[in-house]
């Protein structure tokens, strides 16, 4: 006859999710940081490489008007 009465060990126990190591979310944190500030900057870049650009075209356009 089987005993059932004693302590039961979870089938999942090998699947226990661990914390992060050291230093993991330090660097999770510092790479989320980086793509939004290169995203923001690549943004401003191209607002600048628009603006030049109508600018010159404008200039370009006084310019044969005169």
């Amino acid at each position: 006859m089987a005993a059932t009465g004693g302590t039961t060990i979870p089938s999942s126990r090998g699947n226990a999710r661990l914390p992060p190591q050291r230093g993991q979310i330090k660097v999770k944190i510092i790479s989320k940081l980086f793509e939004i500030v290169v995203r923001a900057a690549s943004k401003a870049g191209r607002g600048i490489c628009r603006k030049k650009k109508v600018t010159e075209e404008v200039v370009m356009a006084q310019k044969e008007h005169c």
